[in-house]
């Protein structure tokens, strides 16, 4: 698809009109019309292309498949997951990963041997994801039998991964299909280990410093801008730790690509690393103070994007810059 979609913007320009079957689409790559949507002007946009059709209740409730109020009452929730100060709280659990992953990596230079370092990465954001999201501890390199990694890989595995988005979005026809009998399985499974977690909590009354307790503190049906449900608050652990895991590792694999063929832009982000690296724990202010190492993300991003298409359906009519996103329209 990215391959397809560059010929097509390199024939064209960076803003155009496609048709999807029947649906019109407008294709945009010009980098500030691309922010101003995503970014600035992103509440407008709250349609996602596909809707799931309720023939499933797992994930029916997941950020990803809502749209209009509900939407942006459940992304209004998940956004207060997201300040700053309870990602400084994350800090400590995701350094504990990066040093087993450092671990890892330097065995592997010692010994001197090619590896698949996005191996690595994905057990890397597997860990880093259950932690932050769940509380749990798992080691998924060395664990790969565990039942929620298990699941996850079931999900997005090369060979059925688009099973996996259609038995979700289509369920109603994926039931009379035994085709798909896995896909829904690791779904159901999914949905099982964090309704677990969860009740558990409740249960013994135990409270966490992570994503998921911030989804059940947000749980008040009397409350219209809060969640209404267990379920929903657990679709949205569904939707992070699914739509998170395998954009991150392939993400971090393309980085990785990238720093062996040109060690110089390697040097130059150690460097401005090691202008703040007191080997104290990082804050998440001098992260953000590192503008090279942004500059070098978004640029891999750009040129090695994990997903290369966004789609957004519009309902309204709206113009940017003398451009109209017509009703209906992609």
């Amino acid at each position: 698809m990215f391959l397809s979609d560059l010929k097509v913007c390199l024939k064209h320009g960076k803003i155009f009109g496609i048709y999807e079957g029947l649906t019109p689409a407008l294709m945009v790559s010009e980098p500030k019309l691309v922010r101003q949507v995503l970014v600035t002007d992103f509440h407008r946009f709250p349609n996602c292309k596909f809707e799931l059709d309720g023939g499933n209740q797992i994930a029916s409730n997941a950020l990803f498949g809502l749209r209009y109020k509900p939407w942006k009452r459940v992304r209004s929730v998940i956004s207060s997951a997201f300040t700053k100060n309870h990602i400084k709280l994350m800090i400590p659990l995701i350094e504990s990963k990066v040093k087993y992953l450092l671990s890892n990596f330097e065995t592997i230079a010692i010994n001197g041997k090619s590896v698949d370092v996005r191996k690595y990465f994905a057990a890397f954001i597997m860990d880093v994801i259950v932690t932050c999201a769940m509380g749990g501890q798992i080691n998924s390199l060395q664990n790969p039998d565990n039942d929620l990694v298990k699941s996850v890989k079931q999900i997005l595995r090369r060979k059925s991964v688009v099973r996996s988005i259609f038995s979700l979005f289509f369920s109603s026809i994926a039931k009379r299909h035994s085709n798909f009998d896995h896909e829904r399985n690791a779904w159901h499974n999914l949905f099982k280990i964090m309704e677990s977690i969860s009740n558990e909590r409740k249960n013994k009354g135990t409270k966490r410093n992570d994503f998921l307790q911030l989804m059940l503190d947000k749980i008040d049906e009397s409350e219209k801008r809060n969640l209404q449900s267990l379920n929903e608050a657990i679709d949205q652990i569904i939707s992070f730790l699914i739509c998170g895991f395998d954009t991150t590792s392939t993400a971090l694999a393309f980085a990785a690509y990238c720093l062996a063929l040109h060690p110089e832009h390697q040097h130059q982000l150690i460097e401005e690393i090691d202008e703040i690296d007191d080997e104290s724990s990082f804050d998440v202010d001098e992260i953000d103070s590192l503008k090279y190492l942004d500059a070098f993300v978004c640029e891999v991003l750009r040129y090695m994007p994990p997903v290369p298409r966004y789609d957004k359906l519009e309902k309204i009519l709206l113009t940017f810059k003398k451009i109209q996103f017509i009703r209906n329209n992609l």
